[in-house]
């Protein structure tokens, strides 16, 4: 209405809160509190966020690109398994920055909820509880959409 014009001017973060992203934000974050040596590690599901603001913005850091394996694996084992490679990548660092989206956990094209061994548990909860075997999570950036942690070699 008319009326909550005034409203939404003095609060713009209520106005259509729920289309916002936070991609921006948590890359940023990463970017203001990145130290030499950190390894940044997007998950597959927020690539697209990554690559459009690594384009736009001139971040500190270069990311590793996660690769999606859920089609080429038959249970989580064989999913970790298959992800070692990527893990590979930053297992001689101290920290990493580990960025998932929340609101996107499936890719566009794919069947909703296959493989279906994927979706019985959060991925997203999986995905933090196997790095959390050699990593302490640390600091955490959530948005609604997309979550940043620092994870630290324990």
């Amino acid at each position: 209405m008319a009326s909550d014009y005034p409203y939404y001017l003095l609060k713009p973060q209520f106005f259509y809160s729920h289309k916002k992203s936070y991609q921006r934000e948590a890359l940023t974050y990463i970017d203001q509190h990145y130290q030499p040596g950190d390894a940044v590690y997007v998950y597959w599901n927020n690539l697209s966020g990554y690559r459009l603001y690594k384009l736009m913005y001139n971040f500190k850091y270069n990311a590793i690109e996660g690769t999606d394996q859920r089609l080429k694996s038959k249970d989580y084992a064989d999913y970790y398994h298959n992800l070692s490679p990527d893990f590979n990548k930053f297992k001689k660092a101290k920290r990493v920055w580990l960025v998932y989206n929340t609101e996107f956990i499936t890719d566009i094209g794919d069947m909703i909820d296959s493989p279906a061994w994927y979706y019985r548990v959060s991925p997203d909860a999986r995905l933090v509880q196997e790095l959390s075997k050699t990593y302490q999570p640390s600091l955490q950036f959530s948005g609604t959409d997309v979550t940043v942690q620092l994870l630290e070699l324990k």
